[in-house]
């Protein structure tokens, strides 16, 4: 195969949609006899037996499976072989004649190094219980040129911010706080610095890299001695040029009394000019460091220009959990019912603002507690900060429709407000797009799959996936925007509500009807949390179940997975006019092969859907498991037998509360045994 082949196959594979002969012409033949060249080159790949288009179609078209679609579901194999597979997006296919091409291939490499980060990220959490095997994932990551996070870390546990004072006393380092405001980004920081005994410097980020440096010289002249305070007012008052006058600020820094953690708070809000300044500072033998807290959107980017910059190997980055539910329980007034805290963080979504508003509030389960106007206009303002105010428009009117929904009927939303002339699907897939990559919206199959209990994830491969928010508070607070007249023309647009054709709400593989004899308990009593001698709650023998998973974990779909000790909860707030994906939550299994008796206890609540969360269990001497079904507002006592792997629970419902506890498997022979005896 041609080199131009490959780069023609690459091209449509990765566009993912048919592109018309001329254009490919233009980009791979730009000098001359374009559509000549294209078409020498589809008759020599027609020869060996890959057909892109009918003999002159305008369309091309051709997704082909490809070297990094098999690496990265190939998580489980073994490590080495699997690291030996790492390599470099699209090496080997520059051309520098080809401009258009050059631009191009350098934005799919950015997408595909960030494929392979995530994939990396995922195997160093799996592997960090082994120090050995985590450098050997962390020495792949260096190789290929891409900076992991640290693995995930549960409520309390320590994570980096805990560990930069100690690393940056060594050597400068620059911490990447990440979270939503009110998520504790700052006070954490601050309390590790404080613990360590480092002085925070806090400025706040700003586009003018000339404003930050004039920030970060007023802070710091309290902390020099009396004689290098001169020259700071000296070096305000002669301010010119910000490189130049980061250059003059490198020897005050070298007489500060005390070590220095500059602290930059809206950290989304830096230019390039002000990155390439902190940068700066770490490269000087002065003891600083640097804390960027910012918000999710902005990570990638912020991440980018530090690893251009060489300050990759230095960056940790940790992510703000939101709390427990438990955390939530000081807010409620007294009497509340039992439930009430995990309700708040259904509705809150673990944002502490809005649990704050909703706590005192809250009553019967799914009873939607309305957000105050100020907290509505902190969640618009997360969306403009994000995505700019004109696509802060374009998404309100797209949160007003059935969520998720198709692009189709977020093109004739979008068509209908003929925004700068572009037709509807233009917009609709611009807007998307971006707020894809921002994280406001999010792809959303009919399908998702969580195991425990490390939690991969995996989602149907559907190409034409619907779009949903990601948060139903971003949602809700858009559609707010719209009149009650709009909200309910966009419902009835032609195909708002049929993502999924799926009849009256049901998944298409949700078991129905009831199998099995489960016992529902009398009243709301919550079970004892107790753990049998021989299995501990929710992890499997020779598992490490606590630390394998964070407090919460965002499953997709709108299902937060809460872990507590000994019990788990998945819960989902939901669009009320749209439907809900199926997920199927995994749990570990007996460890050990053989016939076992397991047994669990579940609580369910779920709007309208009575069969809204099934057990599947591996039937001894069938292919065909056991269905048992969850009964509603009432703790539901099961158990059976099983000679296959672990338990599956398939939930669908718009809005969700599935609390699991008592998981336990006792060898089956062992039992009977035990009965002979007596």
């Amino acid at each position: 195969m041609s080199r131009k082949s490959l780069m023609l196959l690459t091209y449509l594979t990765l566009s993912g949609q048919a592109q018309h002969r001329a254009a490919v012409a233009r980009l791979l033949w730009p000098q001359a006899h374009g559509l000549q060249n294209l078409r020498v080159d589809l008759t020599m790949l027609r020869r060996q037996g890959i057909e892109v288009a009918p003999p002159k179609a305008p369309l091309l078209h051709a997704v082909l499976p490809t070297d990094l679609d098999v690496w990265e579901a190939d998580l489980h194999a073994p490590l080495e072989e699997w690291l030996a597979r790492a390599h470099a997006p699209l090496d080997g296919l520059d051309d520098p004649t080809l401009p258009e091409w050059t631009a191009w291939l350098a934005g799919q490499r950015e997408a595909l190094l960030g494929r392979v980060r995530a994939a990396l990220t995922r195997r160093l959490t799996r592997e960090s219980p082994d120090a050995a095997r985590a450098a050997l994932v962390l020495a792949a990551a260096a190789r290929l040129g891409v900076t992991l996070d640290a693995p995930p870390h549960g409520l309390g546990a320590p994570g980096p911010v805990a560990a930069l004072p100690d690393r940056a006393a060594r050597d400068p380092q620059v911490l990447m706080q990440v979270g939503r405001p009110g998520s504790g980004r700052f006070p954490a920081v601050r309390a590790a610095l404080d613990a360590a005994g480092w002085t925070a410097v806090t400025v706040t980020g700003t586009p003018s890299s000339a404003h930050l440096l004039a920030g970060l010289v007023l802070q710091v002249r309290s902390h020099l001695p009396a004689a290098a305070q001169a020259d700071a007012d000296s070096l305000l008052r002669g301010a010119s040029d910000p490189e130049q006058d980061v250059v003059r600020l490198s020897p005050l820094l070298l007489r500060l009394a005390c070590p220095v953690a500059f602290v930059v708070r809206r950290a989304e809000c830096l230019d390039e000019a002000g990155v390439r300044l902190l940068a700066f500072l770490l490269g000087t033998s002065a003891p600083v460091t640097v804390a960027l807290i910012t918000a999710p959107h902005a990570e990638a980017d912020l991440r980018r220009q530090l690893e251009r910059l060489g300050a990759g190997p230095r960056l940790l980055v940790q992510r703000s959990l939101p709390p427990a539910p438990d955390a939530f329980g000081p807010l409620l007034p007294g009497g509340a019912p039992a439930g009430a805290a995990l309700e708040v963080w259904r509705q809150s979504e673990g944002w502490w603002p809005a649990a704050r508003a909703i706590a005192r509030q809250v009553g019967a389960w799914n009873r939607r507690v309305r957000l105050p106007a100020d907290l509505r206009e902190t969640l618009l303002a997360e969306v403009h900060a994000a995505v700019g105010p004109d696509l802060a428009a374009h998404l309100s009117r797209l949160a007003g429709l059935p969520s998720p929904f198709a692009l189709d009927a977020a093109a004739a939303a979008l068509g209908e407000a003929g925004v700068g002339g572009l037709d509807g699907r233009t917009l609709a897939r611009r807007t998307a797009r971006a707020a894809v990559r921002a994280g406001l919206l999010e792809p959303v199959p009919e399908r998702v799959v969580a195991t425990l209990p490390g939690l991969p994830v995996t989602r149907a491969a559907d190409r034409a996936l619907p779009l949903a928010f990601r948060s139903e508070l971003h949602r809700a607070a858009l559609a707010g925007q719209l009149s009650a007249a709009e909200r309910l023309h966009l419902r009835s647009l032609p195909g708002a509500s049929d993502v999924w054709a799926r009849p009256d709400d049901q998944p298409h593989d949700q078991p129905r009807g009831p199998r099995g004899a489960p016992e529902a308990r009398g009243g709301q009593d919550r079970p004892a949390l107790s753990r049998p001698a021989d299995a501990s709650a929710l992890a499997a023998p020779d598992e490490t179940g606590a630390s394998d998973v964070p407090g919460s974990v965002y499953l997709g779909g709108g299902y937060h997975l809460l872990r507590a000790a000994g019990q788990i909860s998945v819960v989902r707030l939901g669009d009320p006019h749209g439907p809900a994906p199926t997920l199927h939550l995994r749990l570990p299994g007996p460890g050990a092969p053989g016939l076992h008796r397991w047994s669990l206890s579940v609580h369910v609540r779920a709007d309208g859907a009575p069969d809204a969360v099934t057990l599947l269990a591996p039937t001894p001497g069938t292919p065909v498991p056991g269905r048992f079904r969850c009964l509603p507002d009432a703790w539901t006592d099961l158990s059976g037998l099983s000679d296959g792997p672990g338990l599956e629970l398939v939930c669908g419902a718009r809005n969700l509360t599935l609390t699991v506890t008592d998981v336990s498997y006792h060898p089956a022979l062992a039992l009977c045994a035990e009965d002979e005896s007596a």
